[in-house]
């Protein structure tokens, strides 16, 4: 009688073992995965910074950035102009004008 009862719980721990240890091989796949997405995740980031530090993405940049600026002081220059009748404009405002 004892010894059904020892044999039943036994083979009820190895059953539960075995689940717990497919539970653990499920979660190990899963964080296998999301480790190789994170890793290749900053591959990509590593990848991109690298192309934006090349010389020749950066004078690009650079050249951008000199052109929106040098637009934008102009519509402003433009607004000024406007903004002021010919008798109103200070000497700095012509002065700009003059060199546009």
């Amino acid at each position: 009688m004892y010894q059904g009862q020892r044999q039943k719980r036994l083979e009820e721990r190895r059953k539960r073992l075995e689940r717990e240890e497919e539970n653990k091989k499920k979660i190990d796949i899963e964080e296998a995965m999301f480790q190789a997405e994170k890793r290749k995740s900053a591959i990509e980031k590593a990848k991109l910074q690298q192309y934006y530090e090349t010389d020749r993405i950066k004078g690009l940049h650079v050249s951008t950035c000199a052109i929106r600026c040098c637009s934008s002081r102009t519509c402003v220059d433009a607004f000024l102009l406007c903004r002021w009748s010919v008798e109103e404009r200070p000497a700095v405002v012509v002065y700009i004008a003059q060199c546009l």
